[in-house]
């Protein structure tokens, strides 16, 4: 079955023959991008634009799918007045909607040959996630911090976790534009450039924006690929997606001194880091069918054939 599909305010990097939307659809579809007469419009909802002054004008004539990428609590939920379906990294309860984890966006599920021109080496590749990490070059730094904001309890723990660990001679590097210990990095919004520097610490603080049922993004599963332990805060519904066991929820402990004082005992205790660290990713060591490219198929298929 062929379909017709066009894309709208989307974000930098963003390719429309080449995205898990494009690709997951190719399953079962042949998709052609056409901006001009599409069947499905599938635009971008953003704090700035709101999708429905761009896809206005295919009201009637194609179906129209809002996505929201960033967090509701800066941009909102889908208004089903001005669209028929909605894409959300969130957690909606609406069978109009279809619920895209964040960093499933980050793995690379079909393994095609990239775009000429285009870096697509950050992504991950899905068989590694779901194996046992090897240990092959013992970790050296203690934690890393790579943040550009103060948003949610970034602004209060990260600076406290920093001075808990200067008391007692410990490094905790942060190279971003807020709390910034050491020089920014070249280019901390490349996720290859980030990832590569994540690795080499035995710890990466990753706090999300926001607690958002269901807002879980690449900040947790950038560490866990290569051997870091996450010291994360966000929706405690990354425990449904995530293994507990193999990450530190800052949200489990009433203050960033109790925070600071897990960390440090995995820190001290090689035998219990190797323990966390060589634990699966994934709960039974298995990605969740609902942020698998079938599960997106079967969704937007739905939607596309109602």
């Amino acid at each position: 079955m062929q379909i017709k599909i066009a894309f709208g305010n989307m974000w930098g990097g963003f390719f429309p023959n080449d995205n898990i939307i494009t690709n997951s659809l190719r399953m079962s579809h042949d998709v052609i991008v056409d901006n001009v007469n599409p069947d499905v419009v599938i635009c971008q909802h953003t704090e700035g634009m709101p999708a429905k002054h761009i896809t206005e004008r295919f009201k009637g004539k194609a179906k129209i799918i809002h996505w929201y990428v960033e967090a509701a609590n800066r941009i909102g939920e889908p208004d089903y007045n001005d669209c028929d379906y909605s894409i959300t990294t969130c957690t909606f309860d609406n069978e109009k909607n279809l619920r895209l984890p964040h960093w499933s966006m980050y793995i690379d599920w079909f393994n095609d040959p990239y775009v000429a021109n285009r870096n697509q080496s950050f992504l991950m590749c899905p068989e590694k996630l779901t194996s046992s990490y090897r240990k092959s070059i013992e970790k050296q730094k203690f934690c890393c911090i790579l943040t550009n904001n103060d948003m949610g309890l970034r602004g209060s723990h990260y600076p406290q976790f920093i001075r808990l660990a200067q008391k007692d001679g410990l490094e905790v590097e942060s190279r971003g534009k807020f709390c910034r210990t050491f020089p920014p990095l070249e280019d901390n919004r490349c996720e290859l450039f980030k990832m590569n520097f994540i690795k080499d610490f035995k710890f990466h603080m990753c706090y999300e924006n926001a607690d958002v049922l269901g807002y879980v993004t690449e900040k947790i599963i950038h560490p866990m690929f290569d051997g870091v332990i996450p010291v994360y805060w966000g929706t405690e519904d990354v425990k449904k997606e995530f293994n507990p066991d193999r990450f530190v929820y800052a949200g489990d402990y009433s203050s960033v001194e109790e925070v600071y004082q897990r960390v440090v005992q995995i820190h001290s205790n090689d035998e219990l880091f190797y323990e966390i660290q060589s634990q699966p990713r994934f709960i039974n060591n298995k990605i969740p069918y609902w942020a698998t490219p079938e599960y997106i198929m079967t969704i937007l298929t739905r939607f596309l054939e109602a």
